[in-house]
């Protein structure tokens, strides 16, 4: 293993936890947001907002694996996550039998709660990548 990938995994490791955390917080406040006004359109709100919080409690873990292999193991990452979330719009949407407006009310809501986890993925590689120079410019 070289020193890059070393570090790598170290500082992903100990920022890992917080990372998943604050994107583990996006569909709770989306689910919070659903049953305090989610009205006539609740049932398809839930749906979307589980299938997406699922989704990111599998798509954050693949990503994080795959940064510490570097810029293929990243992309391959990313890959597997969207992956998981192509099955679970799919899957959530054919499960809770939605049709006409309400399905378009799913596709939303479950992509504004994916928009969220991802702005939170993203912030964590960059948040990765300073912690990584930082460590790397020490070593120097």
């Amino acid at each position: 293993m070289t020193a890059m990938a070393a570090t790598q995994t170290t500082s992903g490791s100990a920022l890992f936890p917080r990372y998943f955390g604050l994107s583990l917080c996006v569909p709770a406040l989306a689910l919070l947001a659903a049953f305090l006004g989610g009205g006539e359109l609740r049932t398809a709100l839930l749906y979307a907002i589980a299938s997406s919080g699922i989704a990111s409690m599998f798509a954050f873990p693949i990503m994080h694996l795959g940064l510490s292999k570097g810029t293929p193991g990243l992309l391959a990452g990313i890959s597997g996550g969207m992956l998981i979330r192509m099955i679970l719009v799919a899957a959530g949407l054919l499960s809770s039998g939605l049709k006409g407006g309400e399905a378009l009310v799913f596709a939303f809501a479950f992509f504004l709660v994916y928009a969220g986890t991802q702005a939170v993925e993203i912030a964590y590689v960059f948040a990765v990548q300073r912690h990584n120079a930082a460590r790397s410019q020490q070593q120097s």
